[in-house]
């Protein structure tokens, strides 16, 4: 025995099936942990050899809590802690 399917009910059958997982989808947990979201650093790296301070500055205005410093940071880490320490004081 063949069931045959229209192409408009398969459709229709389908739309209907997305719309309604759509509806019970519950929202996404961006920190399922509760942790603050973070930024790996050597993903700016051509922006931090640059200007490692505004970079800094930007990353804090971006909403970032947390940096992961680069082992490659062409900055000295006594002037970088300096950095670190003033864009984290106005907070």
């Amino acid at each position: 025995m063949t069931i045959t399917t229209h192409r408009r009910t398969f459709i229709k059958a389908v739309t209907s099936g997305v719309v309604a997982s759509l509806l019970k989808m519950s929202p996404v947990n961006a920190r399922p942990l509760s942790l603050p979201i973070g930024l790996q650093l050597y993903t700016v790296g051509h922006e931090m050899d640059s200007d490692p301070a505004g970079t800094l500055k930007a990353v804090v205005a971006a909403g970032y809590q947390q940096v992961e410093l680069s082992p490659l940071s062409k900055t000295p880490p006594k002037d970088l802690k300096k950095m670190l320490e003033d864009v984290v004081a106005p907070l």
